[in-house]
Order: C-alpha cells, then structure tokens, then sequence
C-alpha cells in the first residue's frame, strides 16, 4: 500500500537570526505556516489512521493546503503523471547510486 502526506509549510524560524529583518519575516511567515507538532500530523495520519487506503494523499486543510486539520488532500497534476514518476525514481537510483527494482 502506498499513501502520501502532502507537503506542509512548517514555522519560518530560520529567519529568526537575520536581524530585524529577518524577524519581521518569521512572525509575518507564521500566517502560512504552522508550527512543526501540527506540521507533521498528516504524515502520522497517513501511516496510522484506520481505514486508510492506498493511493490517498493527505494535508492541510486550510489557506492553500500550507495549515490547518489533516484533509484528503489534493493531488497535483505533476505527482500524478506517470512520466513524472519515472524521471523522479531514475534522478534518485542516480543520485543516490543504487538501484531500487
């Protein structure tokens, strides 16, 4: 079975030690971000919640999918092409320098 957690926007701290600037950022950041507990939800939903079957992807519910509760989620016209696919699984077999089938 396979199941997806979608990507989530987690809390800008990074920019935190940038200065004033870089604050500003971080606490402007954190109205489309949320905070890493709540950021990692939909992948602990993905890989425990009863009933969840292959195929589905899962993500925020909220403001563009970047936060709120676990949804199904959306799933993009890229992730869901095949060729796609393929070129994402060789770049890693290359990258990585294994091979996985």
């Amino acid at each position: 079975m396979s199941v997806k957690a979608t990507r989530t926007n987690l809390s800008p701290r990074a920019w935190e030690h940038r200065g004033r600037p870089g604050k500003l950022l971080a606490r402007l950041g954190l109205l489309v971000t949320q905070p890493v507990e709540r950021g990692m939800l939909p992948q602990l939903y993905a890989a425990t919640a009863p009933g969840v079957r292959g195929g589905r992807f899962f993500g925020p519910a909220g403001l563009g999918e970047t936060r709120g509760r676990v949804t199904e989620a959306r799933l993009g016209r890229e992730a869901a092409d095949p060729a796609t696919g393929e070129r994402l699984w060789a770049a890693a077999e290359e990258l990585t320098g294994t091979s996985y089938l």
